[in-house]
């Protein structure tokens, strides 16, 4: 980094030049980590976000391209990371990423066979790749599977979670978005500490 703090329109022209000269390098780099291109997408913007803030406090490091590729291969990490821990810490009622129709069955690791109806709740983990998507169509294919209670929870800090209960034919409704501390008694009794999800 340069000794001192840069001028707002040389940080300007240093991340513009940047994005000329390293974008494909930062983003080939990072998709290695990270596994996809979405998510690579989205940190490597991070990263050219956060060099606009932290260049203008710290100055311009001597080798843009590399610290771009270090700051959005880390945010790929944590990303990936936060994502594990989550699935790890809750415990998911529904099988991620299978959503059975209201005929259709599934049989986890033990054997037991699920019907849709045999499902309370349905947790989902917005992952940066889904986000637009996700949330619409998952949210669909869990009402028209008849699964009562479903649940979105954003790792984006904050963490948040979308508590949904169905609406017979309209679908689910939404209780409002929730940071911090989770309470709900449907369809049981429970307390999640949001934060402590990353």
């Amino acid at each position: 980094m340069t000794a001192e703090a840069d001028e707002p329109a040389d940080v300007e022209a240093a991340v513009a030049d940047a994005h000329r000269r390293e974008w494909g390098f930062v983003l080939a780099a990072t998709v290695r980590v990270a596994g996809s291109v979405d998510l690579a997408e989205e940190c490597v913007q991070d990263a050219y976000g956060a060099a606009l803030d932290t260049w203008r406090r710290q100055g311009v490091p001597r080798s843009p391209g590399a610290w771009l590729t270090t700051t959005a291969r880390r945010r790929a990490l944590d990303v990936l990371r936060r994502e594990q821990t989550l699935r790890r810490k809750l415990p998911l009622l529904a099988e991620p990423g299978v959503t059975p129709g209201a005929d259709e069955a599934m049989v986890d690791q033990e054997g037991e066979v699920y019907r849709a109806a045999d499902l309370v709740l349905a947790v989902e983990i917005v992952s940066p790749g889904s986000r637009r998507l996700d949330p619409r169509v998952k949210r669909e294919e869990y009402a028209d599977a008849g699964i009562p209670h479903y649940w979105i929870i954003d790792l984006d800090e904050p963490v948040s979670l979308v508590a949904c209960h169905l609406a017979g034919e309209f679908g689910y409704v939404d209780s409002g978005m929730v940071a911090g501390v989770f309470r709900t008694t449907e369809p049981f009794r429970v307390e999640i500490d949001l934060d402590a999800l990353l």
